[in-house]
């Protein structure tokens, strides 16, 4: 929301916001450089820090998350209690 308050407070034109919200959002799913040519997409990225918006930089190592054995115990206990519930 911070860019539509940006916007509203005049840090941004529309078009700025709209060209911001667009090429994050693109980034944040990986399919920015695929999506404009070089040289647009240069200048979203340069647009973006410009404004405060740094991406990550390419080539950082990934997050691996074992999602199973953090949500083991939160599963384990839901299953403890709907038993529970089934024996009322």
């Amino acid at each position: 929301m911070e860019i539509a308050d940006r916007v509203h407070a005049g840090e941004l034109t529309y078009a700025q916001g709209e060209r911001l919200s667009m090429f994050l959002d693109l980034e944040r799913l990986g399919l920015a450089q695929r999506y404009y040519p070089r040289s647009v997409y240069t200048a979203r990225k340069r647009e973006a820090r410009k404004l405060g918006y740094a991406m990550s930089d390419e080539g950082a190592e990934s997050l691996t998350v074992r999602l199973a054995e953090l949500l083991r115990p939160y599963l384990e206990a839901v299953g403890a209690g709907g038993a529970a519930v089934c024996r009322l």
